[in-house]
Parts: structure tokens; C-alpha cells; sequence
């Protein structure tokens, strides 16, 4: 049962009370519950119109469908292309806003399109601008290459991630995926080492999600080829 929603105020295109909006987001990325995150944002937005021009909750929503593209491959396309407005609509209030702009290269990295590239690459450069610890976004440029087959690239990025956010577990998972999807086991094992010890260090209720236990899976599996995705 889902708990009642909490009342925001909002004030000056801001939520007083982001927590709410930031609970949803997470519950449905952790739990790939994307209809219903979309569903409850797009609710949100009904009863306060002002947050249409709020590019961090549009570029949150626009996430959810390009997610929820990747589900529902009969309505791949309606799914991206709304993705695809959102992302855009957000970069025309900032055009400096780096998730909008790699929110656009992930629909191309789904797509396994070189056109992914340019976005990966803007997005990481906009990112070290404006934040300390964009090692991530090394690593989504390194994802894309990984995606190309262009693994001595993909390599690379990813490895960079790490010297930037040496603290950050989503790197080590990166890191163990591709040496996974490379069949270079010693040194998944290597990695998935460290994503353990700094992975438990996360609360229980988020381990408990559909994505914490995929995390540990990765984990337990790191002497394993990753499973085949069906599709793109």
C-alpha cells in the first residue's frame, strides 16, 4: 500500500517540501515502477503547473520514460520520443543543465547510435563544471563506447570514473559489468570487491529494492558472464 501524498508548497518555482518528489523518483527507479513514478509526477505537475519549468523535475520525468521505453518495447517509440521532449524542454530554460543533455545521449546509448557520443562527452564536460565528484559522468561516456563495442575506449572512461570518484560505489559497478561483459574475471573480482565493502555502507530498506539486490547479484556473480539482454 502506498502511503499518502505528502502536501508540498511551493514557493518561487522551488518544492519547500522536495522530499516528496525525491521519494517518488527513487521508489520508482529502485523498484522499476516507472508507470506508476510517471503517474504520480505527472499528477504533481497538474496541481502545481508552476514546476513545468523546473528542469531537475523535468529531466526526473523525462527519466522515467526513457526507462519505461526500455520495458515497454511496443510503445518504445511514444516513450522516447516524450523522453525526448522533456529532456529538450528542460535545456531550453538551462541549456547548461548536464543531465538533460546525457538525459538525450541515453536515448542514443539504448539505441546503440554513435550519436550518443557527442551527448556523453558535452554532458561530462558541463558536469565537471559545475560539481566535484563527476566521476560518473566519465563513466556514462565510457557505457556508450562499451555499448559501440569499442571496449579500449569504454575501458578507459570507465577507469577515469573511478579516479575522479574513487568513493562512489555505481562506479565499481560499471567497472564490473564491462570486465564481466570482457570476460576479464580477475579483475571483476577485483572490482566487485570494492563495490562490496563500500555497498554496505547503504541502509537496509534500499538494499531490499529490486536494484539493491541486483547490486548484490553483480557482486555474487562477478566470476559470471552478465546474463544477454533481450533487445536494445
Amino acid at each position: 500500500m502506498q502511503k499518502k501524498q505528502a502536501k508540498v508548497k511551493v514557493v518561487n518555482n522551488n518544492v519547500e517540501n522536495s522530499s516528496y518528489l525525491e521519494k517518488i523518483f527513487h521508489e520508482a527507479t529502485n523498484n522499476y515502477k516507472y508507470r506508476w513514478g510517471i503517474n504520480k509526477l505527472e499528477i504533481f505537475l497538474k496541481k502545481h503547473p508552476v514546476l513545468t519549468k523546473n528542469v531537475d523535475v523535468l529531466y526526473k520525468l523525462g527519466l522515467l520514460y526513457d526507462h519505461l521505453a526500455i520495458r515497454e518495447k511496443n510503445k518504445r517509440q511514444v516513450h522516447e520520443k516524450k523522453a525526448f521532449g522533456l529532456y529538450k524542454k528542460a535545456l531550453k530554460y538551462n541549456p547548461d543543465y548536464f543531465r538533460a543533455v546525457w538525459g538525450i545521449g541515453r536515448i542514443w546509448w539504448h539505441r546503440r547510435s554513435k550519436k550518443a557520443i557527442p551527448y556523453a562527452i558535452k554532458a561530462y564536460r558541463l558536469a565537471k563544471k559545475s560539481k566535484p565528484d563527476y566521476g560518473i559522468n566519465a563513466q556514462c561516456v565510457g557505457l556508450v563506447y562499451e555499448a559501440l563495442d569499442d571496449y579500449k575506449n569504454a575501458e578507459k572512461w570507465l577507469l577515469k570514473g573511478i579516479e575522479i570518484e574513487p568513493k562512489n560505489w555505481g562506479c565499481y559497478l560499471n567497472l564490473v559489468g564491462f570486465y564481466r561483459l570482457t570476460k576479464q574475471f580477475s579483475k571483476s573480482k577485483f572490482y566487485a570487491k570494492k563495490l562490496e565493502t563500500l555497498f554496505k555502507k547503504e541502509s537496509k530498506e534500499f538494499k531490499k529494492t529490486l536494484w539493491g539486490q541486483k547490486i548484490l547479484i553483480s557482486i555474487r556473480d562477478a566470476d559470471k558472464e552478465p546474463e544477454k539482454k533481450k533487445g536494445g
